[in-house]
This record gives C-alpha cells, structure tokens and sequence, in this order.
C-alpha cells in the first residue's frame, strides 16, 4: 500500500512536471503567436503605409509629368519667340542697311545739289554781267489778261448753259472761292453760268501753275531718283523767304535763270519751246487733268466735245506756265492773289484792286452805276509786283493786274 502510495505519488508528480512543463511551452507558443501576430499587424501596417506612399509616389511623379510638359511646352513657345526675335532682328538689320544706303544715297544727291546750286550761282553771276533786262508792266499786264481772256471764251464755248444741275450734285459752298450766292435761287438763274466756271479755271491756275515758281520743274526725273525737284526748290524758297527774303529771290532767279536763258523767252506767254519738252508736256497734261477730275468738271458741257475741250485747256495750261516761268526769272517778285476775300462786299469803280466785268457794262472808269453793288464772281485774281528790279525793297508792292469782278447789280450791298 504503501509502495503503491508512493508509486501513485511520484506518477502525480510526474504528471505535474509534464503539465508544468507543457504550460510552460504552451505559455512560449503562445508568446510566440504573440510576437508573430504582432510581427503580423506591423507587416500589415508596413504593406498599407507601402501602398499609400506609393500611391502618393505616383501622384507626385504625374504632376511632375504634367509640369514637365507644361514647361516642355513653354520651351517649344520661347524657341519659337527666339526664332522669330531672330528674324526680326535679320530684318531690321536689313532694313537698317537700306536706310543706311538711302542715307549715302541722299548725302551723294545733297553733295551733287551743291555743286549743281554752285554752278547755278556763277552762270548767274556771268549773265547779270551781260544784263537781265526787266520786263515792263504793261508787258506783264497784256500777258495775264491775254491768258485770262482765253479762259473766258474757252469756259464760254464748254461750259453748261445752266447750273441746275450742277447744284443737284455739290452744295452752293464748294463755290465759296471764286463766287458768293447768299441764295441759291440767284445761282440757278445766273444768266452767265460760264462765268462760274472762268473763275474755277483761273483759281486752278493760280493754285496749281502761279503759286510755284518753280512749277516746270515738277517733274519726275526718275521714278527710282529723287522726284520733283520743283517741289523741292520751291519749298527751300519758301523756308528762306521766312528767314532772309532777298537771298530767298536770289536764290529763285539764280536757279531759273540757269534752266532758261533769257534768249527762250523773247515773247512773254509765248515760249513754245517749253511746251515741247516731253517732261513739262507730261506735267501740263497731268495738271489739266487734275481740273477735270474735280467737281468743276460738272459745270463743264457733257457731251462729244471733250477732245477740243482738253486741248483748249492743255493750251491754256501751257501758256499760263510759261508766263509763271519768264516771270520767275525777274527780279521783281510777282505774286496772285485771290480776291475771295472782296466776295460779297460792295463794288467801287475807284477800286485799286478790282475792275468790272464787261457783262456790267461799265461806260469807263468814272462810271459809278455798279458802286455799292455786291461782288459776286471773282474772275480772275490780282497780280502784285513786289520790290523792284534791283532786287530790293520786296515789302513795297503795286498792282500790275487788277482783279476782273462779276457785279450783282440787282441788290445792293452792305457796306465793308
């Protein structure tokens, strides 16, 4: 019993040992569970934060991607910018180089423009030697209305025989320099509508022949060469008349009388040589076709004359230049002007500026039946003569040519 006591005690003991010694292994398994399921969680955490910085990787890598292109695309731009910059600047380069060469090619003309002003100067100094002689007013004075009266019978033949239509085209105004008609119904009844287009034709004349000096000269030597040197002279002669007005006509009569000797001009309106040069002729024929191209050419007759109408004019054009061209060539400084600024304001037979139209049917010069009555057509403009033939004293002037006038001598009109 006893044996068996102690035999049962020692199998409880060894029992015991076996329990605590799988206790203690099912403890450290357990632990070990533990620490892999621990291990475990943290590879989880571990793989979630892999996938979010991943994710945030490839989002971060795109928007560069997209930055990338963005800039790449801005390259593209400011290559093109750079490309077209350098064309640019190849093309001011060039165009620099032709104003530099327009530059030489303006300083090679200015040089040989003094040296042609030069040789002006001593053929002109050589001749005065010999003599200009002065031309006489009375000369000047058959010259102009000579040339006027031609105008008048030239508007006579073509002119239309009444203004009605006209006026449907333009307002009374566009007559407002050469005519003045306070009512219109006065205009349209004008007995003498040729008159209108006389007064057109004589301030055509005055503006684009008389008021240029140097008009035969404005001509186009070469189309690729410095153009109108007539206008070129004339507005050097006109800056020097501002500064120094006896050098300035010095200047002018130096220049033409270079150009045409006095032997071309022995009949003052009669130099057909002028006429013949092909240069002029393209510019009086130019000059009579700018008159046709305004709206005077309205109050001109429509119908198949229109060949002798130009080459009546043309003629007139011609003559007027070549009398501008003697009267250049003087001393004494010839200058018309409009008498626009009499239209309107009473007549007077007394007039040192004006004289009477035919059609007023003046007696003679002391006649007075048209004093008071208003001008209403100017005509033809006056002629100044500035200085005298020394070439000096140009702030004095006298009337060579007075003004012809159209009188109105149905009214009356206000005094000045």
């Amino acid at each position: 019993m006893t044996k068996e006591l102690a035999g049962y005690l020692l199998l409880v003991d060894d029992l015991r040992e076996k329990n605590e010694h799988q206790s203690i292994m099912l403890k450290l398994k357990t632990e070990e569970f533990e620490r892999q399921g621990k291990v475990l969680a943290d590879f989880r955490r571990a793989n979630q934060d892999y996938d979010r910085a991943h994710k945030e990787l490839d989002s971060q890598l795109a928007e560069k991607s997209r930055q990338i292109k963005k800039l790449e695309g801005r390259l593209s731009q400011q290559q093109g910018q750079i490309e077209g910059w350098q064309k640019n600047s190849d093309d001011f380069a060039a165009e620099v180089q032709k104003l530099n060469n327009q530059l030489e090619q303006a300083n090679a003309k200015g040089e040989q423009a003094k040296a042609e002003l030069k040789g002006f100067q001593l053929d002109a100094m050589e001749k005065a030697q010999n003599g200009w002689p002065a031309v006489e007013d009375s000369k000047v004075r058959d010259a102009l209305q000579g040339l006027f009266a031609k105008v008048r019978a030239w508007s006579k033949k073509y002119s239309v025989s009444s203004m009605t239509v006209p006026l449907r085209k333009f307002a009374p105004n566009f007559l407002s320099t050469v005519a003045d008609f306070p009512e219109v119904e006065a205009l349209v009844n004008l007995r003498y509508p040729h008159l209108i287009l006389a007064a057109l034709v004589s301030e055509h004349l005055r503006l684009g022949v008389f008021a240029n000096p140097f008009f035969v000269l404005s001509h186009i030597e070469n189309e690729k060469d410095m153009p109108q040197r007539g206008e070129h002279l004339n507005d050097v002669f006109q800056k020097l008349l501002k500064v120094n007005e006896p050098e300035a006509h010095q200047f002018r009569i130096q220049v033409l009388r270079h150009f045409f000797p006095e032997s071309q001009l022995d009949q003052l309106g009669q130099n057909s040589s002028l006429v013949k040069w092909e240069t002029p002729k393209k510019l009086l024929m130019d000059n009579t076709m700018s008159f046709f191209s305004s709206f005077a050419a309205f109050i001109r007759i429509d119908d198949d004359s229109w060949q002798p109408c130009y080459e009546g004019l043309f003629q007139i054009v011609a003559a007027a230049a070549a009398i501008n061209n003697h009267l250049a060539t003087q001393r004494i400084w010839y200058v018309l002007e409009g008498p626009s600024p009499l239209l309107g304001h009473p007549f007077a037979v007394s007039s040192e500026y004006v004289r009477a139209d035919r059609y007023n049917k003046l007696n003679d010069d002391e006649d007075t039946k048209c004093d008071g009555k208003p001008i209403r057509i100017a005509l033809s403009p006056v002629l100044f003569a500035c200085g005298n033939s020394d070439g000096k004293d140009f702030d004095k002037h006298r009337v060579v040519v007075k003004a012809s006038v159209w009188i109105d001598d149905s009214t009356v009109a206000e005094e000045l």
